[in-house]
């Protein structure tokens, strides 16, 4: 059977930048590169999470040191990108503060909605609950990369906020 399959990382030089290469196994040993996609600025980025939909959309988050998809706030963005199964990008988003604000996670409903949680140095949603030191966030969003609410609380670990996030997929979180 031949299955198409995900690779994606970020590479340093001197400065990182992200890539995408959907293939599929054609053999035992042998590959076929489907697409593949390179994205990055002057500064650094990296990819922290994928998911895939139903329908084979492929979501992208992470976090640019530069104007990826718009203009950098701070030092750390968080930036959002929907691929189709053909690696058109279908849209793309950079959120942040002036402080740093990182994504360590991705998961999508039946619904084609999407969950990103991370963590933030600063006043991401409006609502900053603890002065010097990390909030962690988690957001909603459309399958067209609309916030549908979001909530940033006291810091989490990086386990605590994916335990969330599985919570949140299995739709025990109201």
């Amino acid at each position: 059977m031949k299955q198409k399959m995900l690779l994606l990382g970020f590479f340093l030089l001197f400065v990182t930048f992200s890539f995408i290469v959907i293939y599929k196994s054609i053999g035992s040993s042998n590959i076929e590169i489907i697409w593949g996609k390179q994205f990055g600025t002057d500064k650094n980025e990296e990819i922290t999470g994928v998911t895939v939909d139903g329908q084979g959309n492929i979501y992208v988050i992470g976090s640019t040191e530069g104007n990826l998809f718009g203009t950098n706030v701070g030092e750390k963005d968080i930036f959002i990108a929907k691929f189709s199964l053909d690696g058109e990008l279908i849209w793309e988003k950079q959120l942040g503060t002036i402080e740093d604000d990182v994504p360590f996670d991705i998961a999508v409903d039946s619904d084609r909605n999407f969950y990103v949680v991370g963590a933030t140095c600063g006043d991401l949603f409006g609502k900053l609950v603890r002065k010097w030191s990390e909030d962690a966030f988690v957001v909603k969003f459309s399958s067209k990369g609309e916030i549908i609410w979001s909530k940033q609380f006291g810091t989490l670990d990086k386990i605590g906020l994916k335990v969330l996030l599985l919570i949140i997929k299995i739709g025990w979180f109201i």
